[in-house]
């Protein structure tokens, strides 16, 4: 119901079936689709419609189906409006071309011969009061809907069909300037984007700490830290220390050159980096609702960042079969399989894990910091290195070989800790403007259904 008083008095306050007709396509069975042909429509196809989007059509009915429909029945025409009934309820759109289609019945609403009332007039009412307000009660059993009875005696407020374009008219200008401060806003979250990996990128090349090297009375170069490094290993490991992964000449190409603090190395040389074997998760792990260690699975690590939610659980004697699975906190993860490829994360601090499937663990050795790899890996130089060695599978995957062999810029780890707190400083200036610019997306939409409050009040024209 409209509350009347809210509304101007020489408004008329119609039912919808008094202005137009309310009815539904004729059934298509599951055996009338075809590969290609006419294109056939559901709410889905509405919805791609209503937002300027190219329809992805997955249903055809043929011609000849298409033709029989149109010889004994009626097709929609230009002006028509098609208002989802089922999933996402409400959306509505103008039929603007001829072009031959059809629609399902029971997910569309068909509203035609439209008389004394201006089509999008009404379109921004049902776009309003039915999408967004949920003025009709829908009902169902297995999910709400929208039927034909409802719609028809919904009511709606009719001015005169001139106060009806001077309203539609308003309401065009007003969101097309909206529109426009949508589209730059949107824009200024892509600039961000961008933004966020030249800081990256220019913090691996050695440029935002160039101010800083010239400040320091001693240096160490890269090449002499590397060799504290391997001696330090050497007596540590004795013949157990590995020959370092040689770099070769066309990857040296491939790479940014760097100051001479810092030098080109293999994560491999520096990283503990493993996954859970298949066989074992097969045969030791059984996942909880409730349990001793919460598993670390690929939902968990999204592109930039760890999501410590949403966890199944296994007892603490299924990790201690498998201690390679055993993270203790402090580790990055990747994910090397499926949706979320090379995304990466760090495991917060003294929390212990168990390592589910498709993600690796990377635990560094004490020449590396673990925010200064994971910024890098997070970088367009990282994430490159790493995706550009996957496997073209039908889901695409990164070998623990392919993580090992990329390449990482070494340098002091007094550096290291210069570069990320310089990242840190620029990236949380970008976290600030990416919320004001979120908080004013959501603004607009707001203001969107403010615009269309007002027309349907009469409070927008004079």
């Amino acid at each position: 119901m409209i509350e009347l008083l809210e509304i101007k008095k020489n408004w008329k306050v119609v039912k919808l079936d008094e202005v137009c007709d309310i009815t539904s396509s004729k059934r298509i069975f599951q055996h009338d689709y075809v590969g290609s042909g006419i294109p056939f429509f559901r709410t889905k196809e509405i919805k791609e419609l209503s937002e300027g989007k190219d329809v992805s059509t997955e249903l055809f009915i043929t011609k000849e189906k298409y033709n029989e429909i149109k010889g004994q029945f009626d097709i929609p025409k230009i002006g028509d409006i098609l208002i989802s009934a089922v999933g996402t309820i409400g959306v509505s759109y103008i039929i603007k071309d001829n072009e031959p289609f059809y629609f399902k019945d029971g997910n569309l609403i068909w509203i035609k011969n439209l008389s004394k009332v201006d089509t999008k007039f009404l379109n921004y009412y049902l776009a309003h009061f039915v999408r967004f307000k949920q003025t009709i009660a829908t009902s169902g059993s297995a999910y709400n809907a929208l039927t034909i009875v409802k719609l028809k005696d919904f009511e709606i407020p009719l001015p005169s069909q001139i106060e009806q374009q001077q309203i539609v008219s308003k309401i065009e200008e007003l969101f097309s300037e909206l529109d426009k401060g949508i589209e730059e806003l949107k824009t200024a979250q892509q600039q961000l984007k961008v933004y966020r990996q030249a800081v990256l990128k220019w913090a691996f090349e050695g440029k935002l700490t160039e101010q800083w090297r010239v400040q320091q009375s001693e240096l160490i170069e890269a090449n002499e830290l590397l060799k504290e490094i391997l001696a330090d290993k050497q007596k540590t490991l004795g013949k157990r220390a590995k020959p370092l992964m040689p770099i070769t000449s066309e990857e040296m190409l491939s790479l940014p050159q760097l100051p001479q603090t810092s030098m080109w190395v293999k994560l491999g040389d520096h990283a503990f980096v493993t996954k859970l074997a298949g066989f074992e998760f097969t045969k030791y792990v059984r996942y909880k609702a409730e349990g001793d260690v919460p598993v670390i699975r690929a939902q968990n690590v999204s592109k930039d960042s760890f999501i410590p939610r949403n966890f199944v659980f296994v007892d603490r004697e299924i990790m201690e079969q498998l201690p390679r699975s055993r993270v203790f906190g402090g580790e990055i993860l990747m994910v090397f399989v499926g949706a979320g490829l090379g995304n990466v994360g760090i495991v917060p601090e003294k929390h212990e894990f168990f390592l589910g499937p498709n993600v690796a663990k990377i635990a560094l050795e004490k020449q590396f910091s673990n925010k200064y790899v994971f910024y890098f890996l997070s970088s367009s130089l990282g994430f490159s290195n790493v995706t550009g060695m996957s496997k073209a599978t039908a889901q695409g995957s990164i070998s623990m070989a392919n993580i090992r062999e990329v390449s990482v810029p070494l340098m002091s780890l007094e550096e290291q800790q210069q570069i990320v707190q310089e990242i840190e400083s620029r990236l949380s200036v970008c976290d600030k403007i990416e919320e004001t610019i979120t908080n004013s997306l959501k603004q607009s939409e707001a203001l969107r259904q403010s615009i269309l409050k007002k027309a349907f009040e009469g409070k927008l024209v004079p």
